[in-house]
């Protein structure tokens, strides 16, 4: 998500706010390092063995981005799933019943179509940032399967909305565009994995000259692991799948950063992310809760620290 505007800081903690799953042990990094240890994970879906399984807990780990989450004239607003208002955006948990949907196994992010012109106001999204924060020695792994339909801007990335310093700094872990026209620039066969404000690129491993990974399969029609590797000296390497794409050198600025997860859509400019074609003919102009075409699915969300970095409280089980 490219940081074009200044945002409003998140530096709250609501009460009653309890603490991700932690494991003294548990999975190991998809991208094969080692030395780390599982510190933090939400497991998404309504299955027993997760802990974020419904709205009231994600009311407990995360909060929105709503409403200023606009950063390219994207057409979406971003739903409060909380119960009082968030920055001027007052509660809505009908419509955040609807973009954001648990399955037994993820959470999905939904794009919904309010109906009338395809204009801002009329569309409604998922995302959502973590109270947690995380930095350098960390691997941030998160398990997610891409929408399919054009227009639609899924991206994971790291920023510090806690500092108050509202630089232009972020790491993006991915961000996955496919414009219209039919046939030009961009697929989900593509993903960004970019940097802002102050880096340097140190070994490029597999980007293209546009610096997009192909990962040579559409990503939407299946779970893919998206990680970065944030060292104590400031590189950081990103992959897809447990595939090293780039590696840059990042100064980071300020405090430690949140993670965001979020699902844009449309806009009037032909590249981030793309104008809504209404006429299309193979069927991914669509979007509604539950259609492929605008549903961003999240599996898991995984913290990796150095092995025998203290770990994070117990987590609360959902009551619902």
């Amino acid at each position: 998500m490219k940081s074009l505007l200044v945002r409003s800081s998140l530096a709250i903690l609501m009460a009653g706010i309890v603490a991700p799953l932690s494991r003294a042990a548990g999975p190991k990094p998809a991208i094969g390092v080692t030395g780390y240890a599982l510190q933090t994970e939400f497991q998404f879906g309504t299955g027993p063995e997760n802990n974020v399984k419904s709205i009231s807990d994600l009311q407990a780990h995360f909060t929105p981005d709503a409403p200023w989450g606009r950063i390219n004239g994207e057409l979406q607003h971003f739903v409060n799933f909380l119960p009082t208002p968030w920055h001027g955006s007052a509660p809505d948990p009908v419509a955040a019943q609807r973009t954001h949907q648990f399955e037994s196994d993820s959470l999905v992010l939904n794009s919904n179509h309010l109906g009338g012109k395809f204009t801002y106001g009329r569309i409604e999204s998922g995302g959502i940032v973590t109270n947690v924060t995380v930095k350098y020695p960390v691997i941030v792994e998160v398990l997610a399967k891409l929408p399919k339909g054009r227009a639609h801007w899924p991206s994971i990335w790291l920023y510090d909305y806690n500092s108050e310093k509202h630089t232009a700094d972020e790491i993006d872990i991915m961000e996955s565009q496919f414009n219209a026209p039919v046939g030009k620039r961009d697929n989900r066969n593509h993903v960004f994995q970019n940097a802002h404000g102050r880096y340097k690129t140190v070994e490029n491993f597999l980007m293209d000259k546009h610096g997009r990974y192909n990962a040579g399969v559409d990503l939407s029609g299946d779970y893919h692991y998206y990680s970065c590797h944030w060292m104590e000296n400031g590189d950081v390497d990103m992959y897809v799948d447990g595939k090293r794409t780039v590696r840059r050198n990042i100064p980071w600025p300020v405090g430690a950063p949140n993670l965001i997860v979020m699902l844009s859509t449309g806009s009037e400019k032909i590249d981030w992310p793309g104008p809504i074609v209404t006429n299309a003919t193979d069927g991914t102009n669509t979007f509604s809760p539950d259609d492929p075409n605008s549903t961003f699915k999240i599996r898991h969300i995984r913290i990796f620290k150095p092995a025998g970095t203290a770990a994070a409280p117990a987590a609360k089980k959902s009551t619902e």
